[in-house]
């Protein structure tokens, strides 16, 4: 049984993503075909600033250490766990990759990736 909220968040979810998602591929460490998916690819200089414009300490503590967080909805992407050494390529941004730190699975709505620049970049 879900709570009744629950409808309302997964619908919240599915518009950020019409707004904010863009096109990544996962490249994963070992031999399996890369895939390519929609998720929320927000860089360190994005989440820093906060959704009011300013630059709250909050905002500052959940990406420190890493150059990006990649948000991807686990309803539409069950099959997908990037996990430490996958590499992320911003598909929309030119010769953007990142090497995911790790993957925090405890939201309920999204897979969380920790993400530092990869040094395949520009490569």
């Amino acid at each position: 049984m879900s709570a009744r909220y629950h409808t309302l968040r997964d619908r919240t979810v599915a518009a950020v993503d019409r707004v904010f998602a863009e096109p990544i591929r996962i490249i994963w460490k070992d031999d399996r075909v890369p895939v390519d998916i929609e998720a929320v690819l927000r860089t360190a200089a994005q989440v820093a600033q906060s959704m009011a414009g300013g630059r709250g300490q909050a905002w500052n503590v959940e990406i420190s250490g890493a150059s990006g967080l990649l948000y991807i909805d686990r309803a539409r992407y069950p099959e997908i766990l990037p996990s430490r050494g996958d590499e992320i390529k911003a598909l929309a941004r030119g010769d953007a990759y990142f090497e995911v730190l790790r993957t925090d699975t405890r939201n309920p709505t999204r897979l969380i990736c920790h993400l530092a620049e990869s040094g395949r970049a520009g490569s």
